[in-house]
């Protein structure tokens, strides 16, 4: 059944009750739950005399948020024609009904300031085929005629409706390709989640305008039939850009989507629509992403972050990252990837390695030059935080360079070209890192080594005890000294004990406490971790920089 924010079909009779309209409050096939269906039958009873809400007038549909003004020959009170007596008068009253729906939904999770004004639609524009679009100068919505009229489906009405949303939000939204695809893609989200519509069980929820799809992609059996397009995609980022906007639009649509398995619908939409007042009309995809992060920390302190991410993650959709420092990078390890050359239109390479042990990693490039501004290599972490995009010759003609690093022992660089213009493409030879420190065994979770022990020793001295770092290249051990309760004022007793795993001395005044934390030449590792699992902060006067191997914390 449609979403409830914005309240189910209020019963009334279009004879004797003012703003009352017979509408399709679900679309023929869900409410019927039936694919089969096509334009040619009689759906007449799919229409409910449902309250149409906020109409002004008594003498045509003009109201608060909606008006029909520029419809032809436009319908008049009672509205209580049947589909089967008049499309045309049975397209107003719909797209009457639902418009104002949407409206309604906004004002119910938190955005009354949205769309408020009286939008325009011509319910039944006969030029537009099989079509319906939003005309930003105008502020309008127009629906076509071809096949099922597309103001017969409030996916379709809904999907419009989105755009003028954003296009409200952010005037002269999408001027570039992934921009306009996302505005698709939060098209067909809008449709899919205001009707949220799983009746018909071949179709399911994430089915967009499945009584509109009837026309051109009859449900079959076969796997994307029936809907204009799904909202539950695996496709991904950018791997399968096919750079028109409606067919990319659905990696966007379907990370929204998946954001539903870990967030609850009202708040996925309130996000959305939240996320948009940090976007400018250039936006990617990788604004956007950054958009709903910034989203939720406004609405929810940030709660939704880690699903947030996850969703995008998993499109591919990458989010902005912080570059690591590129500093004491002196190892290198053998690793060949290349495109193409040159490459060849849409063609993808992604390159990705994990170094065990590394806390930060960079690539190096021997040759880098694709179209400048449309084709590019990304640079990232495992989890597609972002913190470089190359186009061009970012090194100079033929000549080799460095990427930018990442934290972490996992780099990737995604490569996509678009459909046209070819260059002589990118080759990695090596990848550089930077060893990370790991931590002692503590004796918890399982693991079976006694951990840091204590002693009395001889003289009022005490020796502590420790075991050998998890990661083989730390060499060294620093010992920290700090006041109990006080967790965070450790200082450095000692900044090497020369490998030795044990260490005898004389104990500061007072109640203190002691942490050991390994060392390689270029940096410390862990302090231990807190009773609720996470890192123990390095000291405010720490002997080195932390670098973190994260593969043995």
């Amino acid at each position: 059944m449609l979403r409830k924010a914005a309240g189910p079909c209020a019963p009334c009779n279009p004879l004797a009750d003012f703003g009352c309209g017979r509408a399709f409050h679900q679309n023929p096939v869900s409410f019927f739950g039936d694919p089969s269906l096509r334009d040619i039958d009689n759906v007449d009873a799919a229409q409910q005399g449902c309250m149409l809400g906020n109409l002004t007038s008594a003498t045509n549909l003009t109201g608060t948020f909606v008006n029909t003004s520029i419809t032809a020959n436009r319908a008049t009170p009672p509205y209580n024609t049947l589909r089967s007596a008049s499309q045309q008068q049975a397209d107003e009253v719909n797209v009457y009904y639902h418009a104002n729906r949407a409206k309604a939904h906004l004002n119910a999770i938190g955005f009354p300031g949205v769309m408020a004004f009286s939008i325009g639609i011509d319910a039944h524009d006969p030029t537009l085929g099989d079509n319906a679009h939003f005309v930003p100068s105008l502020d309008i919505l127009e629906f076509g005629e071809g096949g099922v009229d597309d103001a017969q489906d409030s996916s379709i009405v809904y999907h419009e409706y989105g755009h003028a949303i954003q296009d409200n939000q952010v005037p002269g939204y999408g001027t570039t390709h992934e921009g306009g695809s996302a505005g698709e893609g939060f098209g067909d989200y809008w449709g899919a989640s205001l009707t949220d519509d799983g009746a018909a069980p071949e179709l399911g929820a994430a089915c967009v305008a499945p009584w509109d799809a009837t026309a051109y992609n009859p449900y079959t059996g076969a796997p994307g039939t029936g809907c204009l397009r799904r909202t539950d995609g695996t496709r991904q980022y950018p791997r399968d850009l096919r750079y028109e906007v409606h067919d990319d639009g659905e990696i966007w649509s379907s990370a929204l989507w998946a954001m539903r398995s870990f967030v609850p619908s009202l708040m996925v939409d309130a996000l959305v629509i939240k996320s948009h007042t940090f976007l400018t009309t250039s936006a990617n995809f990788i604004n956007g992403a950054d958009a709903l992060i910034a989203a939720d920390a406004v609405l929810n302190g940030g709660a939704n972050t880690a699903a947030i991410h996850g969703a995008m993650a998993s499109r591919g959709i990458p989010r902005t990252g912080t570059a690591a420092s590129s500093s004491l990078m002196t190892l290198t390890a053998p690793f060949f990837c290349e495109s193409t050359h040159p490459y060849q239109n849409l063609e993808y390479r992604e390159c990705r390695i994990t170094q065990p042990g590394a806390s930060r990693l960079r690539f190096h490039f021997t040759q880098l030059e694709t179209e400048s501004g449309f084709d590019f290599v990304s640079i990232s972490d495992a989890n597609y935080n972002q913190v470089q995009s190359l186009s061009g010759a970012p090194f100079g003609n033929n000549q080799p360079g460095f990427s930018a690093a990442v934290s972490g022992d996992t780099i990737v660089a995604r490569f996509k070209a678009d459909p046209s213009v070819r260059k002589a493409g990118f080759m990695i030879d090596q990848v550089q890192y930077v060893p990370g420190a790991g931590s002692i065994p503590d004796g918890g979770s399982g693991v079976p080594e006694a951990g840091l022990t204590i002693d009395h020793a001889p003289g009022g001295d005490v020796m502590l005890s420790w075991n050998a770092s998890c990661a083989a290249l730390d060499t060294d051990f620093e010992i920290y000294e700090g006041a109990i309760g006080a967790f965070s004022s450790h200082t450095p007793l000692v900044c090497g004990t020369g490998g030795v795993t044990s260490r005898t001395f004389t104990p500061g005044a007072g109640d203190v406490y002691y942490l050991v934390v390994p060392r390689n030449a270029f940096g410390e590792g862990s302090y231990g971790r807190r009773s609720d699992g996470s890192q123990r902060a390095p000291s405010t006067a720490a002997c080195l920089p932390q670098e973190l191997a994260t593969t043995c914390l």
